[in-house]
């Protein structure tokens, strides 16, 4: 009978105990939304009830999830009647705001908000943000920072050049994962995804991308897929070069004939050929293109030129989506070859008569 009375006494002592804890877990409950109060309010008259209503909003904690993403979360206090617009805007440290997207409420309730494509390792402020009536109401600002990136680390790309890249990846400590990488153009919203391939161990992992814009900014990332679920490292930023056409010197310039020399720069993949014309005429005329892959100097022969004529052209690399132009030079053709003129003719007579008679008299001996 008394181990039957110690039981229940036990399962009492650990209701009251249970009963204690859930007293204090609601009286910590009470005293945080107390916290999240504020002063300031706006007084605002519902149109068609004509009910006076002391709106308020308030900054909530927030709740980081891992090193890119975390959980605002605000309070909206007054709201009888009608509805309202709710957000928040959060920035780095020093930064630009950033506004989400916005909520309707129409009554007094706690909202959220996922904050996404975080930097690790950073300092974030954030506010809570009502819109009533054209009238804006902020709470307070509150911060919080992002933890350390994944335990594999963004490296610079190599081997940038006008249309392509290697980006690159230190894998650090991990089995075998799936990697690929996410590349966009700088204020792109579409990410575009290499194509995946299966690494094991340490090291550093690469992947070429080709068919890039020329003097453009693309940012970078890795992602890691380990067991379904994707892991991605620190997003990286890189900016193709410029075209770089070099145009050369003519060479064997003739009256009618000239070859002209380029260099197209370092490019993937495009076609080169050239543009020349008689200096002051607008038209331009075009050699034949042909195939560039590395940076050798290219050399296009033109004929049917006009004797005693500047000329000026320029070397020019299409890469499918626009064209690149190196400087323009200039060159003049000879004199027409092989034209004689009296005072020549004259000269040449007389060379002719001196060597007859010497053939002769060299005979007559």
């Amino acid at each position: 009978m008394n181990k039957g009375r110690d039981i229940e006494s036990q399962g009492e002592l650990r209701m009251k105990k249970s009963m204690k804890a859930l007293i204090f877990l609601f009286f910590i409950l009470t005293i945080t939304a107390t916290g999240l109060s504020e002063e300031n309010g706006l007084n605002q008259t519902n149109n068609e009830t004509e009910i006076d209503q002391d709106l308020d909003i308030v900054t909530g904690p927030a709740l980081v999830f891992d090193y890119e993403s975390a959980l605002v979360i605000g309070e909206l206090k007054g709201l009888e009647e009608g509805e309202v617009n709710v957000s928040f805007k959060y920035r780095e440290m020093g930064e630009e705001w950033i506004e989400t997207g916005s909520q309707v409420l129409n009554e007094s309730m706690d909202f959220i908000e996922d904050l996404e494509e975080l930097r690790p390792e950073t300092d974030y402020e954030y506010k809570a943000v009502l819109e009533w009536n054209d009238e804006e109401l902020v709470g307070e600002v509150d911060s919080f920072t992002t933890p350390r990136g994944p335990g594999f680390q963004t490296s610079s790309p190599s081997d940038v050049i006008s249309d392509f890249a290697v980006l690159r990846v230190n894998l650090g400590d991990w089995g075998d994962v799936d990697l690929y990488f996410r590349y966009r153009e700088l204020e792109d919203q579409k990410w575009i995804n290499t194509s995946a391939k299966e690494v094991s161990g340490s090291g550093v992992f690469e992947k070429e991308i080709r068919n890039l814009e020329p003097g453009t900014t693309y940012e970078f990332k890795p992602v890691l897929v380990l067991n379904g679920r994707e892991v991605t490292g620190t997003v990286l930023n890189f900016t193709t070069l410029d075209p770089l056409v070099n145009t050369l010197s003519a060479n064997a310039v003739l009256s009618d004939f000239a070859i002209l020399q380029g260099n197209p720069g370092r490019w993937d993949e495009a076609e080169m050929f050239f543009r020349y014309r008689e200096v002051n005429d607008d038209e331009w005329m075009n050699t034949e293109l042909w195939e560039v892959n590395d940076t050798r100097v290219f050399e296009q022969n033109i004929s049917d030129l006009e004797p005693s004529t500047t000329y000026e052209f320029k070397a020019v690399v299409d890469w499918g989506e626009g064209e690149a132009a190196g400087e323009v030079l200039e060159f003049t053709t000879l004199e027409t070859v092989g034209e004689v003129f009296p005072d020549d003719l004259e000269l040449i007579i007389i060379i002719v008569i001196i060597s007859v008679g010497s053939v002769f008299i060299y005979l007559g001996r």
